[in-house]
């Protein structure tokens, strides 16, 4: 083992060498290796202040292309995206961080949901909800409609609690529930504004099939930021914004967190949602197209994280450095 170890070290002056070579004579075939080897022969310092600037090069080119490829393929470091749409539907999953409750005036609700639409019993309520772990919300919302919120959950616990205006206890809900908000104009006409915040999985938008009805829900315009943080420093920078098309769909894969976010009901049509997801890609699906990835490419980190970009042109630099001072050896 030791002899492997020193094998290696011995070899390492000789690889810095011919390392030395190639950078002088890339271009210049009609030198002599021999002058070059001559002079780092008979002079110590030149030869490991040589080797010295030359394992920087290589340090440094190592760092800033293999170190981002690391961070994202090895560590699976997440990113984060800025997601800005109007849609008619909006699709969230809760998770275990709480959820903050939802103001509620004068809705519409029901406590389960029926197979006989004639069975059901709308309740009229004004409070706060309460949302559960592990609930499946649709809020939906077609042109200048109505705002239904559907919630369910499928391991048959209730998504959540009814809490009156004084925050007294009024009723659990069942695994299934859902309610209106009804007379957005009017009620936009009288400075109520309905926001309502988000916490979760969340998507924008949903798929459109081949028969499709005139009711269905889409998204109507969109975007999204990748923002990340420099490689090098603490400072964060910005990708794009991608567009959303209509009738696309958006999710983040891979959340290592819950996502934040709102949505907003207005005197406008469909909703107005905003949130932010950390995760390793996004995806767009568009109608009747292959799925769009959204991902921090390494590209994408070059052309927009700007100590990367000085890191390159210092590599340029220290390359030029070097040659130059290859052939005041030489010369």
């Amino acid at each position: 083992m030791k002899n492997i170890i020193h094998s290696i070290l011995d070899g390492i002056p000789s690889l810095l060498r011919v390392i030395a070579f190639f950078i002088f004579f890339a271009g210049d075939s009609d030198r002599s290796k021999n002058e070059l080897n001559k002079v780092l022969n008979d002079s110590w310092l030149h030869k490991y202040l040589l080797y010295l600037l030359i394992l920087v090069f290589l340090s440094l080119l190592g760092a800033i292309t293999f170190g981002p490829y690391v961070s994202q393929k090895i560590l699976a470091k997440p990113t984060t995206f800025n997601v800005s749409a109007v849609t008619e539907e909006v699709k969230v999953v809760t998770h275990k961080t709480p959820m903050s409750r939802w103001p509620l005036k004068n809705i519409e609700i029901s406590r389960d949901c029926p197979e006989d639409e004639g069975d059901i019993k709308y309740l009229d309520f004004s409070g706060s909800l309460n949302i559960n772990p592990s609930v499946y919300l649709t809020l939906t919302r077609v042109a200048f409609g109505d705002l239904k919120v559907t919630l369910y959950s499928n391991n048959d616990n209730a998504v959540g609690e009814l809490y009156d205006n004084e925050d007294e206890f009024v009723l659990s809900l069942t695994s299934c529930a859902f309610f209106y908000i009804r007379k957005i104009n009017e009620r936009t006409s009288r400075g109520e504004t309905i926001v309502l915040p988000v916490t979760g999985d969340i998507s924008a938008g949903s798929e459109i099939r081949f028969l499709t009805q005139s009711s269905m829900p889409i998204l109507r315009e969109g975007q999204v930021t990748i923002l990340d943080r420099s490689f090098m420093t603490d400072e964060n920078y910005s990708v794009g914004p991608f567009s959303l098309e209509a009738g696309d769909t958006f999710k983040v894969h891979n959340s290592k967190v819950s996502s934040q976010g709102f949505v907003l009901v207005n005197e406008n049509a469909a909703i107005n949602l905003t949130f932010r997801a950390k995760g390793l890609r996004g995806v767009i699906k568009r109608y009747q197209s292959e799925d769009y990835e959204l991902r921090n490419s390494y590209w994408s980190k070059l052309y927009h994280d700007e100590s990367l970009s000085l890191a390159w042109i210092l590599i340029i630099v220290l390359f030029n450095i070097i040659r130059i001072y290859l052939r005041y050896l030489v010369n």
